[in-house]
């Protein structure tokens, strides 16, 4: 016998509007639906709708799922869905509309692609730059070299290296909020 019982889904989204990597919170309740009920978040594209991440009710049908907003400056149109349960018909929300600005201007990126040689014994200085707002910078993967430290407010690189050779390794810039 196929799922016959109506019930009714809602959503809202938080922020609406957002630079592209913003969490956006998509929220609201199932009728009919208690706890555990799959909830699939889904973006238009075209004429069809792509799921884009589920989630579960909690209590009272409620649910909250999170969704990286694309970094592509647009309008995307979302809706949330309650597949057919038991006895209870598939219930589609009505659909919100979230805008991605695009990437943020503040965004930093690190310009620094390369950094000259330094020589054993010789006091180094060099100063990595980035564009954006503050952070702290810190090393990624590998090693500076025997000698040599990181400013982590400047992203100042200072010493005087202790050994000949070659050193790699990978910074990185995090943005304070």
């Amino acid at each position: 016998m196929p799922p016959s019982s109506k019930r009714s889904i809602s959503i809202s989204a938080s922020p609406t509007s957002a630079y592209g990597g913003t969490k956006i919170t998509y929220s609201g309740t199932v009728s009919h639906t208690g706890s555990g009920q799959t909830i699939r978040l889904q973006r238009k594209s075209g004429a069809s709708w792509i799921n884009v991440v589920s989630t579960t009710t909690t209590s009272g049908g409620a649910y909250t799922v999170k969704s990286t907003l694309s970094s592509t400056a647009g309008t995307y149109t979302f809706r949330t869905a309650a597949p057919a349960s038991g006895s209870l018909a598939t219930a589609f929300s009505h659909t919100v509309n979230v805008t991605s600005k695009g990437v943020n201007p503040n965004t930093p990126v690190i310009t620094t692609t390369s950094l000259p040689d330094g020589d054993k014994g010789v006091a180094y200085s060099q100063t990595l730059t980035k564009t954006g707002g503050a952070g702290t910078w810190s090393i990624s993967a590998g090693a500076l070299p025997a000698g040599i430290t990181l400013n982590s407010s400047t992203g100042a690189l200072t010493g005087t290296p202790t050994a000949g050779g070659t050193a790699s390794f990978t910074v990185k810039f995090t943005t304070t909020a």
